[in-house]
C-alpha cells in the first residue's frame, strides 16, 4: 500500500463518517425531504447503500481491462431500480448495507498501487476517470 492509498482511504473515512454524524437520529426524520429535490433523506441513504458496492464492481471491471459501464447503461433506471430494490428496508439495514460497501471499498484499496490508481475507465455519471477519481466519487 503506497501513501496515496493510505490518503484516498482517509478521504473515503472521513467522507463515510461525516455522513453517519448527518444522518438523522430520529426515525422520523428519515422521511423528511433531503437536498435532492423529491428525494427522502432515507432515498439518499438508500441510494447511497445501493450504488456503494456498484462502484467497488466498476472498478474491478476497469482494472480488469473492460472498460468501465458499457455505452448503454442508462443511469437514470438504475438509480431509480436501486430506490425499488431498497424500498421497505429500515434505516439501520441501510446504514448496514453502506457499510458493508464502504469496508469492501477500503479493502480493495489496500491491493492497488499508484499504477493501478492511475488506470482509467469509463464513470457512467462523469466519463472516463481514473480508479482513483471512482473512489472520489
Amino acid at each position: 500500500m503506497t501513501q496515496r492509498t493510505e490518503t484516498l482511504k482517509q478521504i473515503l473515512q472521513d467522507a463515510y463518517q461525516t455522513f453517519l454524524a448527518a444522518c438523522p437520529s430520529a426515525a422520523s426524520e428519515w422521511d423528511a425531504p433531503s437536498r435532492v429535490e423529491g428525494w427522502s433523506v432515507r432515498d439518499v441513504l438508500a441510494h447511497l447503500a445501493y450504488n456503494q458496492p456498484s462502484r467497488n464492481v466498476l472498478a474491478r471491471n476497469v482494472l480488469e481491462g473492460k472498460g468501465g459501464s458499457r455505452p448503454d447503461f442508462d443511469l437514470n433506471f438504475f438509480n431509480r431500480r436501486g430506490l425499488d430494490k431498497m424500498q421497505g428496508k429500515t434505516a439501520d439495514e441501510l446504514k448496514a448495507a453502506l457499510a458493508e460497501g464502504h469496508a469492501e471499498a477500503l479493502k480493495m484499496l489496500d491491493t492497488l498501487g499508484d499504477e493501478l490508481l492511475d488506470v482509467k475507465g469509463k464513470d457512467p455519471s462523469t466519463g472516463v476517470v481514473t480508479v482513483a477519481e471512482l473512489f472520489h466519487i
